[in-house]
């Protein structure tokens, strides 16, 4: 393992060591302070760049985000100089900023790979992730249970806690602005801690009482989820443990978790020290989809109608970020009012700011990477995890978008940066 460190830098590792103590401070902050997070990852990726021998240009993996920032950048420049119609008019500056989601990602990628290139460095970035939620967990069950709300703030805007008044509807967003973000971020700790859990228990290393935490700390995120109301949020919890479970554990260890789990989700719901409206009402309802009849009566029908209808009359280079919402607003027709502000997906969203090609060329890549490391042989627990952690997030943003909080899309692109990492040779 130490060769391949040899192979990212040139010296004996005294950037890699200040830069990961930057890394994991950045990652540790991400949730609840993503402003400060931000710094600290920016300095470390600016020092994980340094003395490398893995040239950025020459590393095949990025020759398909080369491809895609170029198609990027060349359809904002003809769209700003007005070389290509666009039915409407959008601002440039919004053009230009929304790069801003995609191009310092795709250098993170590159960048944060020598802090994940060894299988303790990821675990290590597991157990800081797992330990970083605990906010996240804590401002859920206190807005949930005890009505305590927000928004707090720190520092004159530099630390935001939303916690939201949700007395009109008990959908659990702790300290996030939304309860699709929340349900998104514990949906891919989920993954995390569930396997980094059935590991501790069948490597036996940890004493009892540590595993009691662990086992409480899993129950507490599958609680906020189900308390976020999210239906990807439930659908993408009851997913991944199934996947996981068939891929980490033999039979008796399945039986133990089910045997264990349920019913320590019934007691706390039913406990008398909780209100029986525990039990998100709204579950039952997210989960009755409609008729085929009943689909053009659906926002998001007409959302996806109207995005698909555009990408194929732009295919090349898409209308631009930030069109969406004045389309939607022309031609919307009785949801035109509804404020919608994206596609609700992340592959239509990306093809309808910058083209068909655009979106193809970066999800295809994405996807295969994912695939790659699903193929390999020899998979830890933790490795497990760490894909499914990449896979929920991706798929979470097939049926929502939440990329554009940045917590979301920082976490996703050093998850990739981890597989990437975990496929070097």
């Amino acid at each position: 393992m130490e060769i391949k460190q040899s192979i990212i830098f040139s010296d004996k590792n005294n950037y890699l060591i200040t830069g990961r103590k930057f890394f994991n401070v950045g990652i540790f902050l991400l949730p609840s302070a993503p402003i400060l997070s931000a710094i600290s990852l920016f300095i470390s990726v600016v020092i994980g760049s340094i003395n490398r021998k893995d040239n950025f240009f020459k590393d095949k993996w990025n020759y398909p985000l080369f491809a895609t920032s170029l198609l990027m950048i060349t359809g904002n420049v003809l769209r700003s100089f007005q070389l290509i119609n666009n039915s409407v008019k959008i601002d440039n500056l919004n053009l230009w900023m929304d790069l801003f989601n995609w191009l310092p990602m795709f250098y993170i990628f590159w960048a944060c790979k020598c802090y994940l290139i060894r299988p303790k460095d990821r675990e290590t970035t597991i157990r800081i992730v797992l330990l970083s939620s605990v906010p996240v967990l804590i401002s859920g069950i206190l807005q949930y249970y005890y009505e305590i709300y927000g928004p707090f703030s720190i520092g004159n805007g530099i630390i935001i806690w939303y916690q939201r008044d949700i007395s009109d509807q008990k959908s659990l967003t702790g300290l996030f602005n939304n309860a699709n973000y929340a349900a998104n971020w514990l949906s891919m700790i989920w993954t995390l801690s569930l396997t980094y859990t059935i590991q501790s228990f069948k490597s036996n290393l940890k004493p009892n009482w540590q595993k009691l935490i662990l086992f409480i700390f899993n129950f507490l995120i599958g609680l906020n989820i189900i308390l976020t109301n999210s239906r990807n949020g439930l659908l993408s919890m009851i997913l991944f443990i199934t996947i996981i479970l068939v891929k980490t554990v033999n039979l008796k260890i399945f039986l133990i978790i089910l045997f264990l789990f349920i019913p320590f989700i019934l007691i706390f719901i039913y406990s008398p020290f909780f209100d029986i409206d525990s039990v998100p009402r709204l579950i039952k309802g997210k989960l009755q989809f409609s008729s085929i009849t009943d689909l053009e009566k659906l926002p998001r029908f007409k959302i996806f109608q109207i995005s698909l209808d555009q990408i194929f009359k732009n295919p090349i280079f898409g209308l631009g970020a930030s069109s969406f919402p004045i389309i939607f607003a022309l031609l919307g027709d009785r949801f035109k009012t509804n404020n919608i502000q994206h596609t609700h997906n992340l592959i239509t969203e990306v093809a309808f700011n910058y083209g068909i090609f655009t979106s193809l060329l970066l999800f295809s890549t994405i996807c295969y990477l994912i695939r790659k490391n699903w193929i390999k042989e020899n998979k830890s627990n933790e490795d497990i995890g760490w894909i499914c952690a990449a896979s929920s997030i991706l798929i979470f943003n097939f049926f929502d978008f939440t990329y554009y909080d940045a917590r979301i899309s920082l976490i996703f692109w050093i998850l990739l940066s981890g597989l990437r990492a975990s496929i070097a040779k």
